[in-house]
């Protein structure tokens, strides 16, 4: 990842001048400069510009030809060791690049085309992959390729308005019932505290999702605390989001628990129970919404006041009442 700074002119003598440039890549920063001639400093500054453009498009030719796995893995890197994500959100990322290297593997970021991307989310939907983990695949190649057409490493992205991500269908919540979650509620109380435990509480009584469970700190839970460690790391390490998601099917299949859609029960249901027990109790929408972090209220209602067997059941109550 290569920039260069908008540069500096100095005039040497009569017509003679200077142009110089900070070049900044991952290994630091160096001076790269330029000297040439121009009658006055007008023209010397357009010519200053024209050498950063052409030393740009130089490196915009090289970057291209980078390998898009590594252009990809040094994104992230990047990114996490500038304290710009959580590494509970790189590792998210480093889960698409695997399911994307699977199918671009040895392109080149410069040769990625639309058909390329329309072709490996139809290959990873043929694989197995649901729908909305491709989208999330999707939404992080794009944010990729067009940081590199920002950065003029790639001459514009590929993405474009016929390249879409997989239609996201709309989830029916695999809520647990009353019986179950109190079930699990009581196994949980039964159990030693561990980090298995505490993950299915936080899922389970405040709603999160699994990234946010791994990326929690303790400095989140009380703000004047002094360890800023992770709640479920060890060491400075956070607990892998894929290692709650295990630990949690293990736990529901050994309960045997299954949600409202006949599905066994998975850590993110734990969330689809937490909302729909608080709207069931009478909680105000907007606020189950705001617990949930969801970007209006109309989306919480959209999924989780739908055609359940709680609200048919809600519903029918009410008519007879009508009725009488």
């Amino acid at each position: 990842m290569v920039t260069y700074s908008k540069g500096s002119l100095r005039q040497r003598s009569k017509g003679h001048w200077q142009a110089r440039f900070c070049r900044t890549d991952s290994n630091g920063s160096s001076i790269v400069t330029r000297s040439f001639e121009a009658p006055s400093k007008r023209v010397a500054t357009l010519v200053m510009e024209d050498i950063r453009r052409e030393l740009i498009e130089a490196e915009a030719q090289k970057c291209s030809s980078i390998d898009l796995v590594t252009y990809m893995l040094s994104y992230v890197r990047e990114r996490e060791e500038s304290e710009q994500i959580e590494a509970s959100t790189a590792s998210n990322y480093r889960s698409s690049i695997k399911h994307i290297a699977r199918h671009l593997n040895g392109r080149s970021i410069g040769e990625i085309t639309s058909q390329d991307i329309l072709d490996m989310q139809a290959g990873l939907l043929r694989e197995g992959l649901v729908a909305d983990t491709v989208a999330k695949d999707h939404r992080f190649l794009k944010q990729v390729m067009d940081y590199a057409a920002e950065m003029g490493h790639i001459p514009q992205s590929p993405f474009n308005k016929a390249t879409k991500p997989p239609k996201r269908r709309r989830p029916c919540p695999n809520a647990l019932d009353a019986r179950s979650r109190e079930a699990l509620i009581s196994v949980l109380d039964a159990s030693p505290t561990s980090r298995q435990s505490i993950a299915a509480r936080l899922g389970l009584l405040a709603g999160m999702r699994r990234e946010e469970v791994a990326g929690l700190r303790w400095g989140d839970v009380d703000t004047k605390a002094r360890d800023d460690d992770y709640v479920l790391g060890e060491e400075g390490s956070f607990y892998m989001p894929d290692r709650i998601t295990k630990d949690f099917s293990s736990l529901a299949k050994a309960m045997g628990l299954t949600g409202a859609a006949g599905k066994r029960v998975t850590f993110h249901d734990l969330r689809d129970t937490f909302a729909t027990h608080l709207i069931a109790s009478g909680v105000n929408v907007k606020t189950v919404s705001y617990l949930l972090g969801h970007a209006n209220a109309a989306m919480t209602l959209n999924v989780y006041t739908s055609n359940t067997p709680a609200g048919m059941e809600s519903a029918a109550t009410a008519l007879e009442a009508l009725a009488k």
